[in-house]
């Protein structure tokens, strides 16, 4: 079988670039030929052939353009023809979701749309970060409403689709890269680099973003500072959101990294 995946951001910080990642890993070792459409990437798979649509380099300028992406019609006329002898399109995240939607619509191909979730737009604290995320919301409901299947990463993502566009879907954890995580990990150099010593630590990983809660994060570790003294929290991630990191480290002291 022919299998497109279709993610806008296939780099190695994202987390549904690595599911994407997993999926056509697994789908070539069971002798499938997959083939992944991105509008940026950094991964290259083994076996797997990598297409690059494009998209611009500033952060403030890709959210716009991917909001916007319908109305790209030369680069949707040059990549959807390609989508034309794929026997099933997985798509991840809005606005992967418009090309699958033409290609299921144009050409028949069965259409698999993996839900990772979209902020909630109440936690955002600007007017304009709400709008934004209402029309994602908004867009991604009229760009999966001809799928074929659908699929959530979590029970409380198979609810959160089901309210933002009346899709049922049925949920498929994401896996664990065993090469990356596992007890036999040394911790030593990073121990050394971050000047962490012997000190007890707690870690935490992902993009920082209101929506992830590191504000109460950080102040649940002041209580284990209070029983805990010598602790340490380290916090690593993309910073998608430059006045809520500020915020964070004005709250924070010398024992969070």
């Amino acid at each position: 079988m022919k299998i497109a995946i279709l993610a806008p951001n296939f780099v190695e910080f994202d987390g549904g670039a690595q599911v994407a990642r997993f999926q056509a890993e697994e789908l070539t070792s069971k002798g499938h030929q997959v083939a992944i459409f991105a509008f940026a990437a950094n991964m290259k798979p083994k076996n797997i052939e990598v297409f690059i649509m494009g998209m611009p380099k500033s952060l403030f300028w890709e959210r716009v353009y991917r909001l916007l992406f319908p109305l790209d019609l030369p680069k949707i006329l040059k990549w959807l023809p390609k989508l034309k002898d794929f026997d099933l399109v997985i798509a991840h995240y809005y606005p992967s979701t418009w090309l699958a939607f033409l290609a299921k619509r144009k050409y028949g191909v069965k259409y698999t749309f993996w839900y990772h979730g979209i902020m909630d737009p109440q936690y955002l604290p600007h007017l304009y970060e709400k709008i934004y995320m209402k029309m994602q919301i908004f867009l991604t409901k009229l760009t999966v409403q001809n799928a074929d299947d659908a699929v959530s990463v979590s029970k409380f993502g198979q609810a959160e689709l089901k309210k933002y566009t009346g899709l049922n879907s049925e949920v498929s954890y994401v896996q664990i890269n065993s090469n990356l995580f596992h007890p036999r990990i040394d911790g030593n150099k990073i121990r050394k680099e971050l000047n962490l010593e012997d000190h007890p630590v707690i870690l935490s990983v992902g993009a920082i973003r209101p929506v992830k809660g590191f504000h109460f994060l950080i102040q649940a570790f002041g209580l284990v500072k209070d029983e805990i003294p010598e602790v340490k929290l380290v916090i690593i991630g993309k910073h998608d959101y430059k006045y809520y990191s500020n915020w964070l480290r004005r709250i924070s002291d010398d024992s969070l990294i």
